[in-house]
């Protein structure tokens, strides 16, 4: 029940003023998209860099490996599926990459293990935004070559703002007042903006979008998957699995698929459809399978 009142009530009231303002008010996506893409994300970066980040590498080598692992899978999947349209294949592959680690998984995070995992899960996100956004920038961009969607993301604010960010944590340099109270100004309108772009692509969604077989092994992989291949490179490294660091960076990639490659794909022109459905599918079934994760790790 807290789970429900602290994460996925406020998540699913954000869903639904999104879902409104696209059935009825008929508010597109994409220029909320564009704001969160440009603005409201590389501020939440910049704004959110631990102090500590050079004493947590092997954290960062342990969440970024682990995601990189499940983008392989995602590949697998689309493969195995036989999904050979670029929007269904790209959608089963950030859904099951890309987890929501951030809005759902630092209140979460800290709901289980209580005050003090809240700044361990802040680096966690800081690490995770390494792969999603960099190569959810890469793998959304609308250029077909690899060199010209290479030469994309790196021209892209997101892209530039990861970078800086951990330039930023590794030196443990700060920012001055001026600077930080703006991007944390900024940084607050983020999330919520997904959230509500998130809505108003629901409220378009197809059923065609995608399959039923398509949205069982996406669920599968993300849900329950991901957390035990987090915890089985920790365990093969030699990391203190009782540890709060290895419990956080479990749990957070335990949660439904991430929002942040759907705001990408919306941005860059490409169909949103399929991912928005496997979001929307996989966010239910994780009032399910979360608690389970917490539980075993508690």
């Amino acid at each position: 029940m807290s789970l429900a009142i602290s994460v996925v009530f406020p998540v699913a009231v954000a869903v639904l003023c999104g879902f409104a303002l696209g059935r009825w008010g008929q508010v597109p996506a994409a220029p909320l998209a564009k704001a969160g893409v440009y603005v409201f994300g590389p501020a939440l970066l910049l704004a959110n860099v631990p102090a500590t980040l050079a004493n947590d590498l092997p954290l960062l080598a342990l969440t970024v490996g682990a995601a990189l692992l499940m983008l392989v899978v995602g590949r697998v999947l689309a493969a195995a599926l036989g999904e050979t349209d670029p929007d269904r294949r790209d959608a089963i592959v950030f859904a099951t990459g890309f987890s929501n680690f951030g809005f759902v998984g630092l209140p979460l995070v800290e709901l289980a293990f209580g005050p003090e995992a809240f700044a361990m899960g802040i680096a966690v996100l800081t690490f995770l935004n390494i792969p999603t956004g960099i190569l959810a920038v890469f793998l959304a961009s609308p250029q077909p070559s690899v060199v010209g969607a290479l030469r994309h993301t790196m021209r892209e604010p997101f892209s530039i703002a990861v970078v800086a960010s951990l330039i930023l944590g590794l030196g443990g340099l700060s920012l001055p007042n001026v600077v930080q109270r703006p991007l944390d100004l900024l940084a607050d309108g983020a999330i919520p903006c997904m959230l509500v772009v998130l809505g108003i692509q629901l409220a378009s969604l197809d059923r065609q979008d995608f399959s039923l077989a398509s949205a069982v092994a996406v669920l599968v992989a993300r849900l329950l998957i991901s957390p035990a291949v987090v915890f089985g490179i920790a365990v093969i490294a030699g990391m203190d699995i009782d540890g709060l660091a290895v419990k956080c960076a479990t749990l957070q990639l335990a949660t439904p698929p991430g929002i942040t490659p759907l705001i990408f794909m919306i941005t860059f022109g490409r169909n949103p459809g399929p991912l928005a459905g496997l979001i929307f599918w996989g966010t239910i079934g994780s009032v399910f399978t979360v608690p389970l994760v917490a539980g075993l790790l508690r």
